[in-house]
């Protein structure tokens, strides 16, 4: 069939239908040289030959040559579509590529088919192919026709022999007159159901073709995995494997193997351990074939039960692995940890350990770098009430008794700001001593502060100087006076009322600023006199309350004076008071005392356990 529009005769295929004959083409283009012969070209047909798997793609190529001598081709660019005509048969051309799709659904007994004519010589430039469809690519050979059975299990990285508790890739082929077929998704395939498995004493995961062997022994025929695999209708062709399994992977060696014993990881770098510490202890032994196992390791591992560990100043946890190095200072002091351990069952084979107590990395020393004690501060002056609020609270008496009421011309003044409190008096003791080891010079101290509790630090040498402080409290704010203002100044008709003489009306005076608290004394008692260079001492007063502001006042035409202001020359306002003195400075006083030798003895054991 053709047609002459000048449109494309027949469209390429915007869906992979399979249905009936296809025709692709349109009118061909004007070219130099007039087609001679048509060639149709398939690569990785994956069938047998003249055959293709149904559901496959495959690749092709259309080669004309022309009457010029040279070839033009899809591949090469220099021949179009548009001057060809297709016609399909159980495949589809795929859309912008030189590929077709074979039907994976066509009926037993159809074939594929595929035609290439040259537009304008459609009855002289042609080619055709037809193509079976190769089942037994998808389904497996027919029993008669099978060969040949054979299976493999991927255990190479195991070292030859499964590791029982791991899973392995296991691949399945039979070979009939032709071909292989295999298990998995590459063509020709496999399918299970061609097959009969059987496994003892593993494991068989048909959906990720992986074998797993069991890890009880106990369950095991002559302590041997087997795998048998049969194709179905040939119950002749089968293939057998009898496995040794590696159990010594996973549980440890035989004892009379073991060669070679020795400490290995965080334990075997370890110089010096903090009493109180803990550390994992990991063997690796070594037998007479050259393999290595590990405690620490999942492939050729030592179980702990196959540990045996003999300790001084150490105690070791089986469940765990762990060794926890004695905390007893006292106890370890001039001595050495020691550890020795073996294989179980071969005691003569043994890796011995000798760790010296690190008296310094785990001293418990302060992190401070200072201690600053305040005194309280004190409270700030109460605001003084306004003549609007004193009006206020006449007016309400003067109504319960009857009486007449006198317009109030004073706001109250503010009350004065309390007193900073004095800084806390502290008492330092600080006493020269060592670590155990007698290698690192530290200062034990005591620290008292305001009859409280003493508490105790360790403090070394290296340590930038502690500094310690007491500061008086912060004197309170005055309070501010209140305003003369009543806010209704200019309308006095309350019969009740009686005005005063004067028509100004005052603010009250603001209160005095607290003074500062003095700072705190500070005793520093030291065994020896250059222990004093090691803190810095520091009294110091509180600040002085600020003043309190005056309360506003006010003429009787509305006009208000500033807050603060003397009642010299502008009368009607409050006076803004003074405020408090700075606290003084409290004593300081450094001496070297007996009594500083005392502190080691009273202080926790904590700290004491440390110190030699």
């Amino acid at each position: 069939m053709r047609m002459v529009s000048s449109r494309i005769i027949v469209v390429f295929l915007c869906s992979l239908v399979f249905v009936g004959c296809k025709q692709i083409g349109t009118r061909g283009l004007t070219v130099d040289y007039k087609p001679v012969s048509v060639e149709l070209k398939f690569a990785d047909l994956t069938g047998l030959s003249e055959s293709a798997i149904p559901g496959s793609k495959a690749w092709f190529d259309v080669v004309v040559k022309g009457d010029n001598g040279k070839n033009y081709s899809l591949n090469d660019g220099n021949l179009k579509r548009e001057q060809l005509i297709f016609k399909t048969k159980g495949m589809a051309l795929m859309e912008g590529d030189n590929a077709v799709l074979f039907d994976a659904s066509i009926a037993d007994g159809s074939e594929y088919s595929i035609s290439v004519e040259y537009i304008g010589y459609e009855n002289k430039i042609s080619i055709k192919k037809v193509f079976l469809p190769d089942f037994s690519a998808l389904r497996g050979p027919d029993p008669e026709n099978v060969e040949g059975l054979f299976f493999s299990i991927d255990y190479a990285d195991a070292g030859g022999k499964p590791v029982p508790g791991r899973s392995y890739p296991f691949e399945i082929s039979v070979t009939d007159h032709f071909r292989k077929y295999k298990t998995g998704e590459t063509y020709p395939k496999l399918p299970l159901d061609r097959l009969i498995v059987v496994a003892s004493g593993m494991e068989f995961d048909k959906e990720q073709m992986m074998l797993t062997g069991t890890t009880d022994e106990g369950i095991l025929e002559n302590g041997k995995y087997r795998v048998k695999v049969s194709y179905i209708g040939r119950p002749d062709v089968t293939m057998e494997e009898i496995i040794t399994p590696d159990f010594a992977s996973i549980r440890g060696p035989s004892p009379i193997s073991i060669k070679e014993v020795m400490v290995v990881g965080d334990l075997k770098k370890l110089d010096a351990a903090i009493p109180g510490s803990e550390i994992r202890l990991d063997l690796q032994v070594k037998d007479k074939s050259g393999r290595i196992y590990r405690t620490d390791q999942e492939f050729l591992t030592i179980p702990r039960d196959r540990i045996g560990v003999r300790a001084r100043g150490v105690d070791y946890d089986a469940s765990t692995g762990l060794l926890k190095f004695s905390g007893d200072l006292h106890k370890m002091q001039g001595k050495q940890y020691e550890i020795v351990v073996w294989y179980r069952g071969r005691k003569s084979k043994k890796a011995k350990i000798k760790i010296a107590p690190d008296f310094v990395s785990g001293l418990p020393l302060m992190s401070q770098e200072e201690f600053i004690f305040r005194g309280a501060n004190g409270q700030n002056g109460r605001p003084g009430k306004s003549t609007k609020e004193i009006y206020a609270i006449a007016k309400k008496s003067s109504v319960a008794k009857g009486g007449k009421i006198f317009n109030v011309d004073v706001g109250k003044d503010g009350s004065d700001g309390a007193d900073g409190l004095h800084g806390p008096s502290i008492t330092i003791r600080a006493q020269e001593v060592r670590s155990l080891d007698g290698k690192k010079r530290l200062i034990v101290m005591e620290v008292a502060a305001h009859k409280k509790p003493a508490k105790y630090y360790l403090r070394s040498w290296d340590q930038p100087a502690l500094r310690i402080a007491s500061y008086g409290g912060n004197g309170g704010i005055g309070g501010r006076g209140g305003d003369g203002s009543r806010g209704d100044e200019n309308v006095y008709d309350d019969e009740d009322a009686m005005e005063p003489e004067t028509p100004i009306y005052h603010g009250g005076n603001g209160g005095h600023g607290g003074k500062g608290g003095n700072g705190g004394g500070i005793t520093l008692l030291v065994s020896n006199e250059a222990l004093v260079k090691a803190f810095i001492l520091e009294s110091r007063g509180g600040k002085t309350g600020d003043k309190g502001a005056g309360g506003l006042g006010v003429d009787v035409s509305g006009k208000s004076e500033g807050a603060g202001q003397l009642p010299t020359g502008k009368p009607g306002a409050g006076r803004t008071d003074v405020g408090g003195d700075r606290g003084d400075v409290g004593k300081i006083s450094v001496s070297v005392d007996e009594s500083a030798n005392e502190v080691i003895h009273q202080a926790p054991k904590e700290i004491s356990g440390w110190i030699l």
